[in-house]
C-alpha cells in the first residue's frame, strides 16, 4: 500500500508542476501539492489529521470562490465554449 501512496502522490505533484504554465498557478501548485502531500503522509502521522483538515480548508474554500464563476457559465446560456479556444473575447477559457 506504501508504494500505491507514494505513486500517487508523485503523480498528484507532477500535476502540481505542471501547473506553473497556468495563468493563476499558485493557487493549483498549492491545491496539488497540498493533496500530494495528504497522500504521501504516513497513515499514523501526528501532524497528519491537521494537515488533512487544511487541506479539506484550502480547497473548500478555492471551490467557494470558483462559484460565482462556474454559476455564471451555468446560466450563460453558451455550455459549449468550454471546448474553445482561448480569445480575447473569452480570457478565461483555458
Amino acid at each position: 500500500m506504501k508504494i500505491v501512496r507514494y505513486v500517487l502522490a508523485a503523480v498528484l505533484a507532477a500535476f502540481a508542476l505542471l501547473q506553473l504554465n497556468d495563468p493563476d498557478p499558485v493557487v493549483w501548485v498549492v491545491a496539488y501539492g497540498l493533496v500530494a502531500l495528504c497522500i504521501a503522509a504516513p497513515p499514523h502521522w501526528a501532524a497528519g489529521p491537521g494537515l488533512n483538515w487544511l487541506t479539506a480548508g484550502v480547497l473548500l474554500t478555492l471551490a467557494l470562490l470558483s462559484l460565482p464563476g462556474f454559476i455564471g457559465y451555468l446560466t450563460s446560456g453558451d455550455l459549449g465554449s468550454i471546448g474553445g479556444e482561448m480569445s480575447n473575447e473569452r480570457p478565461k477559457l483555458e
